[in-house]
């Protein structure tokens, strides 16, 4: 199979993860378009063009895609997250080239903020959709999408991975708490009352967006790739919050932290429950109290907290839950609709 990528590139992006585990199946020949788009990096017409789901095709993504699919001839076109494809782009693929248009996403696409008025018209373009948001399935179906197909998050098993203290450096296990991600209200009253409880946080993320928080917390800047890694083993137990605006249940870092050995306190949900085992592989939790109860006198039990982190990662490998693991599954997806289609 003849594949080519596209999405954006960059060294620390679960995009460039997921390219790298398509990489390694055996069979699938993958050749890659970088759309350009990075995190952090949206000027102000960007921002009032998302707001608008109108994003900008600065680097004229529809034009040379067409181009690059007439030179490659690829079986199929695989999109990670891209927003600014057009309807008629996708046709053209199809009825000129003969390749297959894929749509992956780990967002709540349906929801506004997360859309483009260009995917919104696409829905009946794509061969198939594959979405890590169950709830969205039937969605996608009603949209007349050709095929859904619910895939799993997963880790990057270059990446997210158990580190040593000295890959880490001196702040190995110096903190009680670590979380990386991005402020919401709960997430930061959660946080305040574990620092109140006494517990050390380190915290990374924007800065100047999470304020004032008690003299506890630690606020270090975003971090991504091995550094991300490194930082969830500068403390004893990491945390994992869900975006409620995403309606999410379960998460990307549901199983990178888990992967790493490292002991994750996370919201209590069905699907994480379905990944993993409450109390032996994750720690659940559904309120802030319940949060402190749990966590503090894990800091103080060396042998729990290792006992709860190796399971976690023997879990993720034994389930299958790596980015090749995931990568292989869609494969046999895309395999099954060239030959039905």
């Amino acid at each position: 199979m003849r594949l080519l990528y596209v999405g954006g590139l960059w060294t620390g992006s679960t995009t460039l993860q997921r390219l790298h585990a398509f990489e390694r199946i055996p069979g699938v020949s993958v050749s890659t378009f970088d759309t350009g788009d990075r995190c952090g990096r949206a000027t102000f017409i960007d921002r009032v063009a998302h707001r608008l789901r109108k994003p900008i095709d600065w680097r004229h993504v529809n034009r040379r895609l067409l181009s690059l699919t007439a030179d490659t001839r690829p079986d199929v076109v695989f999109f990670d997250n891209v927003k600014v494809t057009k309807p008629e782009t996708l046709r053209r693929l199809r009825e000129e080239f003969g390749a297959h248009p894929v749509f992956y996403t780990p967002d709540n696409v349906l929801a506004s903020h997360n859309s483009s008025r260009q995917l919104e018209a696409s829905w009946k373009e794509w061969s198939v959709v594959f979405t890590t948001k169950r709830f969205n399935a039937p969605d996608f179906a009603s949209r007349g999408v050709r095929m859904t197909h619910v895939i799993g998050n997963a880790f990057d098993p270059d990446v997210h991975r158990p580190m040593v203290a000295q890959e880490v450096g001196s702040d190995f296990e110096r903190f009680d708490v670590a979380f990386a991600g991005a402020v919401e209200g709960e997430r930061k009253e959660a946080i305040n009352c574990l620092a109140f409880s006494g517990l050390r946080v380190i915290l990374f993320g924007d800065v100047p967006a999470w304020g004032e928080m008690h003299p506890n917390v630690l606020l270090r800047t975003v971090v991504w790739d091995l550094d991300y890694s490194r930082a969830m083993h500068m403390a004893k137990v990491s945390l994992c919050f869900l975006r409620k605006i995403n309606r999410d249940t379960v998460t990307t870092r549901s199983f990178e932290i888990p992967a790493m050995a490292r002991p994750m306190a996370a919201e209590r949900t069905m699907e994480h429950d379905a990944v993993f085992n409450d109390g032996i592989e994750y720690l659940g939790f559904s309120s802030t109290d319940e949060l402190v109860s749990t966590v503090v006198p894990m800091i103080s039990d060396e042998p729990r907290r290792r006992a709860v982190g190796r399971a976690a990662r023997e879990r993720c490998l034994r389930s299958g839950y790596s980015t090749v693991d995931r990568a292989r599954e869609m494969i046999e997806v895309i395999e099954s609709v060239l030959v039905s289609e």
